[in-house]
């Protein structure tokens, strides 16, 4: 993109600007197109939903960034110590903290349940277990501690299910 400046003497200055073909051009997400080179795909924030399935836009890559201490992980898997060095190796940001501590409270939310290829809703249930009505966490937890008449919880305390 080129724009023309008309200076205080009437003299015309040409300036060239690099413009990415791109700009502004959707990108991560399932099936999102990756940036350009000198872009990092912007996701916004990074709460709420997993970074590979979050969509952004080509940003430029930033030039310098600031020397302070707040890592995050990035979509490579790597711990940067801010987003700005993150964004400036062309990666997003996937979580704040390190990519270790990703990991562990992601093996700490799955703590002590199958890994079987089940989907589990994480709906609080009730079943009868030896007998006597009983509170899980999940159905999945229910059915693995061999509860029986499962079903999601509906009020205060577990009736007693026949």
């Amino acid at each position: 993109m080129r724009a023309l400046l008309i200076g205080l003497f009437g003299a015309a200055t040409l300036w060239a600007m690099p413009v990415s073909a791109k700009a502004d051009a959707m990108c991560g997400g399932s099936g999102g197109m990756a940036c350009g080179e000198h872009e990092y795909c912007d996701l916004g924030e990074t709460g709420g939903s997993d970074a590979a399935d979050r969509v952004g836009v080509c940003a430029p890559r930033p030039s310098a960034c600031t020397r302070e201490f707040a890592p995050v992980c990035g979509t490579d898997g790597k711990t940067y110590p801010t987003a700005c060095v993150a964004h400036s190796a062309g990666m997003s940001v996937a979580s704040t903290g390190s990519c270790e501590d990703a990991s562990r409270e992601a093996d700490e939310r799955t703590e002590g349940q199958p890994n079987d290829g089940r989907m589990c809703m994480q709906v609080v249930s009730c079943g009868i277990k030896d007998g006597a009505p009983k509170e899980y966490p999940t159905p999945c937890a229910a059915e693995d501690d061999g509860a029986t008449n499962v079903q999601p919880k509906t009020g205060g305390s577990c009736p007693a299910l026949q």
